[in-house]
């Protein structure tokens, strides 16, 4: 179990399993959200407005890498962008910057604000 975030009411937690039976997801993780308040334990997906099809996680990772409270990263390949745009699965400013990209350009770092 792996504790990821912890704010004044929730604590975001992922839980790694091994699957040794399936290669291609060896390391499931599942994403669990501890209420403080109630007690309840609950999974969580957040979805990105500018990118509904990708799905992110609260992580140390993605927060701890801001220098500002509140804030986080998250880095997309450019293909992913590109193949994205293409479906018109993008929007806003990702969107902006998908269209300039070319599949083998570098990746792309967003600095998104928590709510």
């Amino acid at each position: 179990m792996q504790c990821g975030i912890e704010t004044s009411k929730y604590i975001f937690m992922t839980r790694v399993a091994i699957n040794e039976r399936d290669e291609r997801n060896m390391f499931p993780e599942t994403n669990w959200v501890y209420n403080k308040k109630d007690g309840s334990i609950s999974e969580y997906e957040i979805v990105k407005k500018d990118f509904p099809d990708s799905r992110m996680t609260l992580s140390s990772h993605y927060v701890n890498c801001s220098t500002k409270p509140g804030y986080g990263m998250a880095r997309y390949r450019a293909y992913e962008l590109v193949e994205a745009y293409q479906e018109g699965k993008l929007f806003g400013k990702l969107k902006d910057i998908a269209a300039t990209l070319e599949e083998e350009d570098n990746d792309v770092i967003v600095v998104y604000k928590f709510k």
